[in-house]
C-alpha cells in the first residue's frame, strides 16, 4: 500500500524501542504539567492558548497574524487592510474548528476516519470570511475548492507528488482499517506513536487541494485529546512545530522517501524517513 509503513516497525515487526521511550517519556511529561491544579482553572488555560494555537499553526503556513489583532477580531475590531483582515478571520477559523475538534472527541467517537478528517476541513472553510481561500490558482487557472470534499485533481507540492486523486478513498480504507487497529486499545504511548505517524502519512496522501497541513495538524489535535494524553492542551503540538518550521518541513520530506533497499522497512516508503 502507498503509506506502508504506517509505524516505525521493521520488516521483523518490532517497534524502535528508543522511539517507545521516547513516547512514554512525552506521555509523563504532560500528564505532569496539571501538577493538581483545579480542572477548571485547566480548561480555561486551555481556552485561552487556542488563540496561541491559531497563531502558530498559521505561522507554520506563513500567513499568521500577531495575537494582539486575533484578540481584536475576535471582538469584530478587524483591520482595514484587506491582507491583515483575511489573516484575522484565518485565524478565527482555526479558533472555531479546533473548539469543534475538541467538542467531537469528547464525544468518544472515532476519529480515525475520513469522515471526521472531511468535517474538519469543512468546518474550517465554513468560516465567516473564508471563501476567499477556496479560490487555488495556479498558472493557468483558477479552480474552486470543495469545503470538506477531497480533491478531484492531481497535485505537486514542491518535490512532493502526491497520490493519484482517484486511490484517495482506496488509500484511506487501508488507513482507517490499520490505524484503528493501532489506536484502540493500546498502550498511550503506543498511541502517541500511532497519532504521529498518521499525521504523517495524512500529509503524504494530502487529500485537499488546499489547506492539508492545518488540517492534519487539528487532526493530530483530535488523536492526542482522544487517546486521553493528560495535559494536553496546555502545550500543543503545533506551538512546538512552528519554533523550527524549516526542520518540521525537512522531516516530512524525508518520510516521503521511498524504500531504500531491502532493510528499509516492509512497505513502498522508507522505515528510516519515517523514524
Amino acid at each position: 500500500m502507498l503509506i506502508s509503513p504506517i509505524l516505525p516497525i521493521d520488516i521483523k515487526g518490532n517497534i524502535d524501542i528508543e522511539l517507545l521511550k521516547l513516547a512514554e517519556e512525552v506521555c509523563i511529561k504532560s500528564s505532569s504539567l496539571l501538577s493538581g491544579y483545579n480542572p477548571q482553572i485547566v480548561l480555561s488555560i486551555k481556552k485561552l492558548l487556542r488563540i496561541t494555537n491559531s497563531y502558530y499553526s498559521n505561522r507554520i503556513e506563513a500567513q499568521s497574524t500577531h495575537p494582539i489583532e486575533i484578540e481584536k477580531a475576535m471582538k469584530k475590531q478587524f483591520s482595514k487592510d484587506t491582507k491583515e483582515e483575511q489573516l484575522q478571520k484565518l485565524s478565527l477559523a482555526h479558533i472555531k474548528t479546533q473548539e469543534y475538534v475538541e467538542h467531537y472527541c469528547s464525544s468518544k467517537k472515532t476519529v480515525i476516519s475520513r469522515e471526521f478528517i472531511k468535517s474538519i476541513h469543512k468546518e474550517f472553510y465554513s468560516a465567516d470570511g473564508m471563501e476567499k481561500f477556496l479560490e487555488i490558482k495556479n498558472d493557468t487557472q483558477t479552480i474552486m475548492m470543495e469545503r470538506g470534499e477531497f480533491r478531484k485533481n492531481s497535485v505537486e507540492v514542491a518535490n512532493h507528488v502526491a497520490p493519484s486523486f482517484d486511490k484517495i478513498d482506496s488509500i484511506f480504507n487501508y488507513f482507517e482499517k490499520e490505524y484503528q487497529k493501532i489506536y484502540i486499545n493500546n498502550t498511550k504511548a503506543m498511541k502517541l506513536l500511532c497519532a504521529l505517524s498518521s499525521h504523517h502519512r495524512l500529509v503524504y496522501i494530502h487529500p485537499f487541494l488546499d489547506g492539508n497541513g492545518r488540517v492534519s495538524r487539528l487532526h493530530l489535535d483530535a488523536m492526542l485529546f482522544a487517546m486521553g494524553l493528560d495535559g494536553y492542551g496546555l502545550w500543543n503540538i503545533s506551538r512546538g512545530l512552528a519554533r523550527d518550521v524549516k526542520n518540521y518541513q525537512q522531516h516530512l520530506s524525508l518520510a516521503d522517501m521511498i524504500k531504500q533497499g531491502a532493510t528499509d522497512g516492509g512497505g513502498e516508503l522508507s522505515l528510516r524517513g519515517l523514524q
